[in-house]
């Protein structure tokens, strides 16, 4: 018995059918090189300080609470002043006596009544006494603890009435009118930093999605951290009134950067991500014919990789079909056809 194939029912044209892959096509489109990254940012005091008295002596008034704002100038702690006070009197009154004697060994020595050495000596306990009333005078206003700039008290370390020592943390003052983010990139953009114009920078915070608060580049900090093997980034800001940002908090740092080699020799084209395919660490497209439906491979550039979408610079051309799913079931000239969802 012989068994030969049938056509009138369709099958053989069911089994060309069934070698053609149905896929999702995808027609590249330019992209500008503008480059959106976002980051996590930690938040900084653009400006911070610990403040110490440089003297000791007993607390007798810390006269701020933490959280309280306060202003250049304004008075923050006081030292019990009375023994230098006293110690100071004391001196003005042997400086007083000092010069007193010293003008008058001057008198004495234009009319050769007195020799030169008693002047001499007499000059330097003047100056030996000057010295001690200037550091009497300095350790007075060293008793008191005064604000370097505008700021908020993040911290105290003490309480009224405790012995201080000199060089001993009173409180941290941070400032109120600028802000940091610092953010930690890896040395891929690290190393990019020169060759970018950085378009815009903006912060965002959980508690305000919707808001965008403009940042400034300030500096980068180019030695890697040992563990992450990251460099940290820091960028300022203006501290809005009407939003509570403190230090510590956690936010978003977005990015908007332009690519110069790409500004001065072409645009970008943009592709799905799950239109590459990564062998051996070289990237690759597939290429659809749009006449014979056929799929070839090719070798693409790829600059960034933004959410979903891929920033290719050489390889493709605008207008070019390629294959945006199922890549590794496809070989050259295999036909395919698109996939549509219902």
């Amino acid at each position: 018995m012989m068994i030969t194939g049938c056509t009138e029912d369709g099958s053989d044209n069911l089994l060309n059918e069934e070698m053609i892959r149905p896929i999702k096509f995808h027609t590249v489109v330019k992209s500008d090189s503008s480059v959106e990254r976002e980051y996590p940012a930690t938040i900084k005091a653009a400006e911070s300080s610990d403040l110490a008295f440089e003297v000791g002596g007993k607390l007798i008034a810390l006269s701020v609470k933490e959280s309280e704002e306060v202003s250049k100038g304004d008075v923050l702690a006081r030292l019990d002043t009375r023994n230098a006070k006293n110690q100071m009197n004391a001196l003005k009154s042997q400086y007083n006596n000092a010069q007193t004697e010293y003008e008058r060994a001057l008198k004495l020595l234009k009319e050769d009544a007195i020799a030169k050495t008693v002047v001499d000596q007499r000059k330097t306990q003047l100056d030996v006494l000057k010295n001690q009333l200037d550091t009497a005078n300095k350790s007075l206003s060293d008793s008191v603890l005064k604000a370097p700039f505008d700021g908020v008290i993040a911290t105290t370390f003490v309480e009224n009435l405790e012995n201080i020592q000199p060089q001993q943390k009173i409180l941290t003052l941070i400032g109120k009118n600028r802000l940091e983010a610092e953010i930690n990139v890896p040395a891929s953009v690290v190393t990019q930093i020169p060759k970018r114009e950085a378009e815009s920078s903006y912060i965002i915070f959980d508690s305000e999605p919707n808001r965008r608060i403009d940042t400034e580049f300030v500096k980068a900090n180019l030695v890697a951290d040992s563990a992450t093997q990251t460099y940290q980034v820091t960028f300022g800001f203006k501290n809005p009134t009407d939003i509570l940002i403190l230090p510590g908090m956690n936010a978003t740092l977005v990015i908007d950067t332009t690519l110069k080699s790409q500004v001065t020799s072409g645009s970008f084209v943009s592709v799905p991500l799950t239109a590459i395919q990564s062998i051996e660490g070289i990237n690759y497209v597939w290429v659809i014919d749009p006449l014979q439906l056929t799929v070839e491979k090719k070798e693409v550039t790829v600059e960034q990789s933004v959410g979903s979408s891929v920033k290719v610079s050489k390889g493709l051309q605008e207008g070019q079909i390629i294959a945006a799913t199922g890549l590794s079931h496809l070989s050259k000239g295999m036909k395919v056809k698109e996939w549509k969802s219902n």
